[in-house]
């Protein structure tokens, strides 16, 4: 089975110049999916419904009914409550990082519905003031918190324009590492799209930055803007499942390839397309949790054992160590007709 691969940033800023149709549009209804899959259904003329997926990193528009959770849990009811029927004021990419912002007006007032799509994924509320009213899970970093009450601190993002990309800003961040790790924290397009770029300039994911010369450089920076710029929407379809991008990837070339008009589209007809998951049994789960946990158990219990036996095999071993002793011990109680004896061992 081929695994879809996430939303990279700059297929993101794909998705949010087509999220751009919902401003204006009401947010209807808010419904959980199962396996951390929400639909949100936008009112309005522009409107339609989206996906949020956090379990593949994904969001994207739909024109696929799904069956949604007969009751909602306490998540989905509080976004319903604070949300509903709220109007869309602006749909924002941060920063051109995975995150994604709604803007949101409703009659419990302003709010900032906050998608992330990177690490475990997360739907974070927060109030005009960017305070947090409501979040999926409770998470913390060493410079950031989201947990209800707390002030929602966006991911810290190095600072990049992608129209301001050109062959002397490249030149100038080179450095003596892998030309792919310096890209990969300058230029934020998704390592798929960064060694695309790179086989285009004929340049290697390893050679050191510093040691490419500036021929190929302008024609990596020329490759960059192509990529960024073409906005070919396809599904790539391989043997082993379909993939979506927004460039058509060299890697994939022998691959058949449909072209659409918006990468939501590849993106929904990839999942359609796509080998499904097997179904999970829930009784064998439960059994197999069962067996985990009585499996534990054995461990702890033979681990005391274990240690038992360590300290009666030190005992026995002193004991033998000072045999001679023990014997002369007896000899003399048995002479003086002692019947205690005391040993130091």
């Amino acid at each position: 089975m081929c695994k879809m691969h996430e939303l990279t940033n700059l297929e993101l800023h794909f998705i949010v110049q087509e999220l751009q149709r919902l401003v204006g549009t009401h947010l209807e209804q808010v419904y959980g999916a199962g396996d951390e899959r929400f639909r949100l259904k936008f009112r309005g003329a522009s409107g339609g419904e989206v996906i949020v997926d956090l379990k593949r990193k994904l969001i994207y528009f739909t024109k696929r009914v799904e069956k949604s959770e007969a009751e909602p849990d306490d998540f989905v009811s509080g976004l319903r409550r604070r949300l509903e029927n709220a109007k869309v004021e602006a749909v924002e990419q941060h920063k051109f990082d995975r995150v994604v912002v709604f803007r949101l007006r409703s009659k419990e007032g302003t709010f900032n519905l906050i998608i992330e799509i990177f690490s475990n994924g997360n739907i974070v509320v927060c109030d005009d003031s960017l305070a947090i009213v409501q979040c999926l899970r409770r998470e913390e970093w060493k410079d950031r918190k989201i947990a209800v009450h707390e002030k929602y601190i966006f991911p810290h993002s190095g600072p990049f324009e992608p129209g301001a990309l050109g062959d002397a800003k490249l030149d100038a961040m080179m450095t003596e590492k892998h030309i792919i790790a310096t890209l990969a924290r300058a230029v934020p397009l998704g390592t798929i799209y960064l060694e695309e770029a790179l086989a285009k300039a004929d340049i290697s994911p390893t050679e050191k930055g510093r040691e490419v010369e500036t021929k190929r450089l302008k024609a990596l920076a020329s490759a960059i803007k192509e990529i960024m710029t073409a906005k070919v929407f396809s599904v790539h379809h391989l043997e082993r499942g379909p993939q979506f991008s927004c460039y058509p990837l060299s890697d994939y070339e022998s691959a058949k390839r449909t072209e659409y008009k918006t990468l939501s589209e590849c993106i929904d007809e990839a999942l359609a397309a796509a080998p499904a998951e097997p179904a999970v049994d829930q009784k064998l789960l439960h059994e197999k949790e069962k067996l985990e946990h009585a499996l534990r158990e054995q461990k702890e219990a033979l681990a005391g054992f274990e240690k038992e036996e360590a300290e009666s095999r030190e005992k026995a071993d002193a004991i033998y160590a000072s045999y001679q002793e023990v014997e002369e011990k007896l000899k003399e109680a048995r002479e003086k007709g002692k019947h205690k004896i005391e040993l130091e061992l």
